[in-house]
């Protein structure tokens, strides 16, 4: 069909990283990050600033790790 556009639907993953500051929490989110997953990355507060290397394609909850309503606010929601 000439003129014939397909329609690609996109799924965007979103990953939740409990720790995300730490040394496997950084190589998780440049893991994820690498393979097009949105992150949300969890960490205390006064560890915020190791992640200003993601900060651009990253969110970042600050908060204790152990917190359930900090949890709740980075775990990814499914319609």
């Amino acid at each position: 069909m000439r003129g014939a556009r397909r329609c690609r639907t996109v799924v965007l993953m979103k990953v939740c990283i409990v720790g995300a500051s730490g040394k496997l929490g950084r190589y998780m989110v440049r893991h994820a990050r690498d393979r097009g997953y949105e992150v949300v990355g969890l960490c205390r507060e006064q560890s915020v600033g190791k992640l200003d290397a993601f900060k651009d394609r990253s969110t970042v909850i600050p908060g204790a790790t152990d917190d359930r309503d900090i949890i709740a606010r980075g775990k990814p929601h499914h319609p």
